[in-house]
């Protein structure tokens, strides 16, 4: 599933959209089976397509705040941190950074050779600045180059749901262009977009 480092090449981990990181120590330590099951069951509990690892930290990208919570809710139920208390993980957000203080980790813009930038973090000390990406990441197709942003309190006055697509997307409609927006979705279709707002 996820595109791991060797150990002694410790790599910073892509951040798109609002990540999740988490700790790797914390994963073999208190998931059940540790990382290895981690990854197998990451398909069941995000959106696989988005996670990558280092040897450090792994990071899980989601584009709704409701996801991340969900996220961060069925870590800590193993006993792996929350935002609220980021021991073991921290949120990023593309666009502003770190949810909340984190001392572990540091986040930082790098630009990708053949051109691109993107937002990476990586353990404090770390001064690596080649990302590890997902499977199959590539710039051109990239969250961060195709991004659409709009902050949480606009959502429900600019955009009206439209429909749910198979491989959990979301299709929105831009009530001012009529433009349509994709929004990735890895649980329930059934969440009104009032409730992802006040997420």
């Amino acid at each position: 599933m996820a595109a791991s480092a060797a150990k002694e090449n410790i790599m910073p981990v892509i951040i798109e959209a609002i990540s999740v990181v988490i700790r790797r120590k914390a994963i073999d330590e208190k998931y059940p089976g540790g990382y290895l099951a981690f990854d197998q069951e990451a398909p069941t509990m995000g959106p696989v397509d988005t996670l990558c690892a280092d040897d450090d930290i792994t990071a899980v990208a989601f584009m709704a705040p409701i996801d991340v919570k969900g996220y961060c809710d069925l870590l800590g139920t193993y006993g792996i941190g929350s935002p609220e208390n980021p021991v073991d993980l921290a949120v990023i957000d593309q666009f502003t950074g770190a949810v909340t203080p984190c001392d572990w980790l540091e986040t930082t813009g790098v630009d990708l050779e053949g051109g691109g930038r993107v937002l990476i973090a990586r353990i404090l000390g770390n001064n690596a600045d080649t990302p590890v990406v997902p499977e199959g990441w590539t710039w051109e197709n990239s969250i961060t180059k195709n991004t659409y942003f709009m902050p949480n309190e606009a959502l429900k006055d600019s955009v009206e749901y439209v429909r749910s697509e198979p491989g959990g997307l979301d299709v929105y409609r831009e009530k001012a262009t009529g433009e349509l927006r994709y929004i990735g979705r890895p649980t329930d279709p059934t969440i009104t977009m009032s409730q992802r707002v006040q997420a």
